[in-house]
């Protein structure tokens, strides 16, 4: 998959030396999020990114990740560490997040929080305590997408989880029933 990020804007304090290139105290604003925080490159390979990521308009992130709008309209903000190796295509990335969750608006109030780790070799999502609230449902995540993942929602109406439908429909998890 290839992403075409515009409209970004970064500022950044860089500096570098044999080896070493870091961006401190650096601001990337998206259309979407604003991420703040230091980051490096060391032996032109390793890279490491520290930050807080803010206003991250989850509806907008689903287009640009997953290609399309899974209907959440939420957003998130909170810390985020990145580390991977740069070569000829990024791999070996782990991104790990833990994000509070509000709504953007009043008509499909999600709220809650997200720890997620994801690890870029496998494409394997790890979450821990982590809880979605809809308007008449909680949802209680922890565990390994598409391996052991322990779910409990409690809900007076079923139709809050038709967003779910949709999540399973982009191959990020499958969800069944028994």
């Amino acid at each position: 998959n290839e992403y075409a990020l515009k409209d970004c804007n970064l500022i950044s304090q860089i500096s570098a030396s044999a080896g070493r290139l870091s961006l401190s105290k650096f601001r990337f604003t998206l259309p979407w999020a604003q991420i703040n925080g230091d980051a490096a490159i060391l032996r032109n390979r390793d890279f490491s990114l520290e930050g807080h990521l803010a206003a991250l308009n989850i509806t907008e992130a689903e287009r640009f990740v997953l290609k399309k709008q899974i209907g959440w309209p939420a957003v998130a903000s909170g810390s985020i560490r990145i580390n991977g190796l740069l070569n000829k295509s990024p791999h070996d990335f782990v991104v790990e997040t833990k994000l509070d969750v509000t709504p953007s608006t009043a008509s499909t109030p999600l709220s809650g929080h997200i720890q997620a780790v994801f690890h870029q070799t496998g494409d394997i999502i790890d979450l821990a305590n982590s809880q979605l609230n809809f308007l008449h449902t909680r949802l209680a995540l922890s565990g390994r997408l598409n391996d052991n993942l322990r779910a409990v929602f409690d809900t007076t109406n079923l139709d809050d989880l038709l967003a779910l439908e949709q999540l399973s429909n982009t191959h990020l998890a499958s969800i069944q029933c028994p």
